[in-house]
């Protein structure tokens, strides 16, 4: 089935304040094991309004994907062969800057997150989470907000300060 790429998108809630048409946002699904992929694939088509243009199986096949397509979001795991979620990540920003990167990841320790978000990550999403968690992380990061899903402390957003996020693409901090 192919889905039209032109229907009204609001993410940020703007209702009749601005009618826009935009088109709707694009996404990546980089995750190494194929049943999980296909079922991110799945959940992502069921929202009406979001576009998944590709999917990448390791590291590299995202950076090569993401330079070509130019989606608004890439959904990264983190553990994947070629190239780790945070190198990824790094390239992202630096090749496409206007993707936006919405971790999923089984890693719940700090130290992962922290990496993630440093990396250039937008929101970070635990794979134990509901699938309304990840939804919503992916709305959040196309509005321009920052997200953890549940259990995350949310005080990490803070220690990870503006100084050092967004990652400039040089790799330099603030």
């Amino acid at each position: 089935m192919i889905r039209s790429s032109v229907a009204k998108f609001d993410p940020c809630g703007m209702g009749s304040q601005k009618e826009v048409m935009r088109t709707m946002p694009s996404i990546v699904v980089a995750e190494d094991h194929e049943v999980i992929r296909r079922g991110l694939r799945a959940l992502l088509e069921s929202e009406r309004d979001f576009n998944v243009i590709g999917e990448a199986q390791n590291g590299s096949e995202a950076t090569a994907l993401v330079q070509r397509l130019r989606p608004d979001v890439l959904v990264l795991d983190l553990a994947m062969p070629r190239q780790t979620g945070q190198q990824v990540a790094r390239k992202v920003v630096q090749d496409s800057p206007a993707t936006r990167i919405v971790v999923f990841s089984m890693h719940i320790e700090s130290a992962y997150v922290l990496d993630a978000l440093k990396a250039g990550a937008h929101a970070y999403v635990v794979k134990g989470s509901a699938s309304d968690e990840l939804i919503k992380a992916i709305r959040e990061s196309l509005c321009g907000r920052r997200y953890l899903s549940p259990p995350l402390p949310q005080n990490l957003l803070g220690i990870c300060r503006e100084t050092d996020w967004p990652p400039r693409a040089d790799g330099a901090s603030g």
